[in-house]
């Protein structure tokens, strides 16, 4: 079992849902920096509990994702290892109040 992701419906997808985020701002604040992850390996192996958790920071994810601005080339397939975590945290910063 597998999904197929059509990258150019993503690149539709994601740049409406940015524009919108945009049209109420060109910033968003994070209120949080430390997360808890687990590793690839445990995260899409549900037939036994993951391993320990390991803890990132969004800002330095931010701070790493910003070197594609001056290094094209670096932009690979994995910083989305990078990008989901600072994605994840915007949306649940745009959760309403009392929802988490």
């Amino acid at each position: 079992m597998g999904l197929e992701i059509d990258i150019d419906r993503l690149k539709i997808i994601l740049m409406k849902i940015l524009d919108r985020m945009e049209s109420n701002g060109s910033c968003v604040f994070i209120t949080k920096d430390d997360y808890w992850d687990i590793g690839p390996g445990d995260r899409y192996d549900l037939t036994r509990a993951p391993g320990d958790p390991v803890v990132g920071k969004l800002s330095d994810d931010w701070e790493f994702l910003q070197t594609l601005l001056n290094e094209p080339d670096a932009a690979v397939p994995y910083m989305f290892v990078h990008l989901a975590p600072l994605l994840n945290a915007i949306a649940e910063e745009s959760l309403p109040q009392g929802s988490e």
